[in-house]
């Protein structure tokens, strides 16, 4: 499950106003493996180097209020892998975060493995 975080809500309200620039376009990965909660502002440990660094993601749109986001990591030594965020900046540890994701289980990459992340936001009234 992805928690959309109480900041995330706060700036998508305002994005749909206009009252601030910018779009939920940016990856993240992190090592933080500390439950999902609405009062989070960004990942517990945010990746900075390797290949697992904060990139622009593909952006979609599915039937029924759904979009997407999706990035391939390629990367280019040791990492874990337990979070994932999507955020309005790309500058690490820095802009809003939208929502978060831990994952059931570590990925343990290497130098030359790649990693595809999907996150799907569906939104209802």
């Amino acid at each position: 499950m992805v928690t959309v975080v109480n900041s995330g809500l706060e700036y998508q309200a305002r994005y749909t106003n206009q009252q601030t620039a910018g779009s939920w376009k940016w990856m993240a990965l992190g090592s933080g493996s500390t439950a999902e909660s609405a009062s989070q502002t960004a990942l517990v440990t945010e990746l900075t180097a390797n290949g697992g660094e904060r990139a622009l993601a593909t952006l979609g749109y599915e039937a029924d209020y759904k979009s997407t986001w999706v990035k391939v990591f390629s990367f280019t030594g040791a990492a874990t892998v337990r979070e994932c965020g999507i955020f309005d900046v790309i500058t690490a540890s820095s802009g809003h975060m939208l929502m978060r994701h831990v994952f059931a289980g570590d990925k343990v990459m290497g130098n030359g493995d790649t990693l595809q992340v999907t996150i799907k936001l569906t939104q209802s009234a």
